[in-house]
Formats: structure tokens, sequence, C-alpha cells
């Protein structure tokens, strides 16, 4: 990854400190029709470049450039090899639209994807991992996909300052929990809101799921978050959708999503 792209790079992670139920899109969110920054990623079909299928969230940094999850971008059926998706069969839909299936026509072609090298992929076997390593992407577009202002990146002291007042950061995705969903046309993004909590409150819950789940391994460089029960979480699908903070229409971009634990957040100075 270029530093040229964001200045100071540091890796934090977002994570459920309470319940750690196995849900992974927002479900039970509000509408985020027409959001200007929530994206969702479309792959093209090996074997038909003309055929595209939505897959993961994403965030729009600038006109040209979107934040997403490394995993998004990686072949998850050669894992756990790391065969990076071919930028020509990657695409980025139009912010805050209904995502749709086949032809390539409201969507804009990717020219160039840049991750870490350190990527692991995520290990639910005994001693394995409790999160990704380094699941970060920026997707650079062949065009403009929407006239934004680039969004101001979160510094270190920004977060830190955040998590002290224990303000309330905002997301957005095309996730889904219901299985029946998944192969149905027409996903409406949604979002929510949840609270930041302290980096040791996150943590001990960390640790008691680690020895619960025999894994050996969480990215602990991290932030939290509390996603209250029976309301708005993170689901399948959701995965790359962006952790940002809104000021009156004054987007900061604080992290991305790509599960329940383990979720790096890039901070720039």
């Amino acid at each position: 990854m270029r530093p040229k792209l964001i200045l100071v790079l540091s890796i934090l992670s977002l994570a459920l400190p309470q319940s750690l139920m196995p849900a992974n899109a927002i479900e039970n969110g509000e509408s985020a029709l027409n959001h200007p920054r929530v994206v969702s990623m479309y792959f093209a079909n090996p074997y038909n470049a003309s055929d595209l299928f939505p897959n993961c969230s994403g965030w729009l940094y600038s006109p040209r450039i979107v934040f997403t999850a490394g995993h998004c971008v990686y072949d998850g059926s050669e894992k756990p090899k790391k065969i990076l998706r071919s930028a020509s069969n990657t695409f980025v839909g139009k912010p805050g639209a209904v995502t749709s299936y086949g032809l390539p026509t409201s969507q804009v072609r990717a020219s160039k994807i840049y991750v870490y090298d350190s990527f692991e992929w995520y290990n639910a076997t005994a001693g394995g991992s409790l999160s990704y390593k380094d699941d970060f992407a920026v997707v650079v577009l062949e065009k403009p996909l929407a006239n934004v202002e680039a969004a101001a990146i979160g510094t270190k002291e920004f977060l830190d300052n955040l998590i002290s007042k224990n303000e309330f950061i905002e997301t957005s995705g095309y996730g889904y929990q219901d299985n029946s969903r998944q192969n149905k046309p027409g996903t409406e993004p949604k979002k929510a809101r949840f609270q930041l909590v302290s980096f040791e409150t996150g943590m001990k819950t960390v640790n008691e799921w680690k020895q619960k789940w025999y894994r050996s391994y969480f990215q602990e460089d991290a932030a939290f978050v509390k996603l209250p029960k029976n309301g708005a979480a993170p689901c399948d699908g959701d995965s790359g959708s962006g952790y940002f903070y809104n000021d009156k229409g004054k987007f900061t971009y604080l992290g991305v999503m790509m599960g329940i634990l383990g979720i790096p957040i890039v901070t720039g100075k």
C-alpha cells in the first residue's frame, strides 16, 4: 500500500464488547438509501465477465477511492492462499443505491487495489485466530463514482477524544442475517449508530472469548463499540463498510468493518 494514499497508518480494531452472538450485517438498521458514502462491492463472474454479483460493502472516501476490507478483495475460495482478485473484475456501485445483479450499468470498474502484504485469513479452528490480520484494502476507480469531497481521516487523538466522551459513531452497509435474502436482488443499504467504549472494557470481553473459543490471536491494537441487545447489528455482507463520525455532514473516516471481532481502523495524521 502506498503511503501517499494514507499518510500515517496505524491499525486499530472495533469489536463487540458484550454480546458475541455470531451475527455478521446491519440488521434492524435504518434505511441508508442515497447515503453519500456507503457503496456495494461487485465482482465479475470468472466465467462471464459481464455478469456481476454484489459481495461486501465499501466506503467512498473520495470520488475515485473506496475503502473496504482486505478479505473482500481476496478470493475466498482459495484460502488459506492469498489470491487477490483482479482490478478489472472488481466494480463499485453508486453510493446509497439498491444492489442489482447482471450487467455493469451503474458500477465503476477498479483500476488498482492496494492491500497489506501482512494480511492473514481468520482461522476459526481451535487454537486459531479471533480476527483477520491487517484486513484493509484501498480500491482506486477508473473514473469518479460520485461528486463528493474527500473525507477527513481520524487521527488517534481524534478517536481517543471520542472514546473518552463515549461518543456514538456510525456505520452503513449491505449485509443480511436472513439467508433467504442472500440471493435476492435489490438489497437496500442500512445504517446504525454504535457507542464507543474503553479499550479495557473491550479487551476484557475479547480475552474471555479467546479462552472460551480456544483462540490464540486477536489484533489487540483496538477500539471497541457496544452493540445493544435486540438492536441493530452488523451482519454478513457488511464486511468492508466504514465506521465514521458524522458532524453535520462533515465525515471523518475511522475504520473498516470486517466482522464482529478484529476490525481494523485506519488513522492518519
